[in-house]
């Protein structure tokens, strides 16, 4: 039926309505509108280079999602964006003398009706962004199984996408001549 969906591996759907109120204890700039898609238009990049060309998720989930005909025409939602300042560090991961924080993006579609639930998409990388998701928050909006009652939210995981870069210049990790050979390790956040 046309209200099921199946997941594929590299998606990872979750519905939390918790996890907002762990991001209201972080740093946030505000929600502010942005527009529904990053990019108006596929890019021109070669084939296979771009790792999130705008249409790149109806071709690896074309037969489980038809954001084409999912979606209806007149359907417009409300969508906001906000960065929340996250540590670069957790308690119990690794310590950091400095207190480094990052820089996360965050973008959400909200319902037509109030909303009760939230679904997180989340990207399954490895280091892709959450702009091929874009399509698929809008369909999921608009099905009608949802009834317009649940908030779509997506984000950059840390180092990715409209998310700060993880970098390490200050212990000079990312040259060819670090002891690591350019990977950043847990070992090195502490002088990050």
């Amino acid at each position: 039926p046309p209200t099921e969906m199946k997941l594929a591996p590299t998606l990872v759907l979750v519905t939390l309505s918790t996890h907002l109120g762990m991001l209201s204890a972080q740093k946030i700039n505000g929600w502010y509108p942005c527009s529904q898609q990053t990019f108006a238009s596929p890019t021109t990049a070669t084939p296979g280079i771009s790792l999130s060309p705008p249409g790149s998720i109806e071709s690896i989930f074309g037969s489980t999602l038809d954001v084409s005909t999912t979606l209806p025409t007149n359907a417009t939602f409300a969508v906001e964006c906000a960065e929340v300042t996250m540590p670069l560090c957790h308690d119990g991961i690794c310590k950091d003398a400095t207190n480094g924080t990052v820089t996360i993006f965050l973008k959400r579609k909200r319902s037509t009706k109030p909303a009760t639930k939230s679904i997180w998409l989340l990207q399954g990388g490895p280091g892709a962004s959450s702009v091929g998701l874009e399509p698929i928050m809008a369909s999921l909006n608009a099905m009608p199984a949802l009834g317009g009652a649940v908030d779509v939210y997506t984000m950059d995981h840390r180092g990715t996408g409209r998310s700060s870069r993880l970098t390490c210049s200050a212990a000079q990790v990312e040259t060819s001549g670090s002891p690591s050979k350019g990977e950043i390790t847990v070992d090195n956040f502490a002088t990050c």
